[in-house]
């Protein structure tokens, strides 16, 4: 199931690649961006970048994908990098301590 009010954006080359995600990242648009996840770690690409100025709400469902992401990095795969994005999604990584597993950056750098 596709959740109307999510969408992500792929953009890239053969090293870095920018997943940019609108709208809200939870129970019914989690396996979307688990899919997109899976499909740009098969390209080959270097880094990921999940550019997430325009998320506007996630759940621990969301923060569960950010994670499991994470651990793929950590494992081997593409580095991962996360774009903070609005105030509810930074105090959710704060709370949870993600932001501290996870790469975090303010901004985007230009790529």
């Amino acid at each position: 199931m596709v959740d109307d009010h999510f969408n992500v954006e792929i953009r890239g080359d053969d090293r870095t690649t920018v997943l940019t995600l609108s709208g809200e990242l939870d129970l019914a648009s989690s396996s979307e961006l688990e899919e997109a996840l899976e499909r740009v770690t098969g390209w080959g690409t270097h880094v990921v970048v999940l550019d997430m100025t325009e998320l506007e709400f996630m759940d621990s469902t969301g923060l569960q994908v950010l994670v499991k992401a994470q651990l793929r990095a950590d494992e081997g795969g593409p580095r991962l990098e996360v774009i903070t994005g609005s105030r509810q999604v930074r105090r959710l990584l704060r709370v949870t301590g993600a932001d501290r597993c996870l790469t975090m950056m303010d901004a985007p750098q230009n790529r």
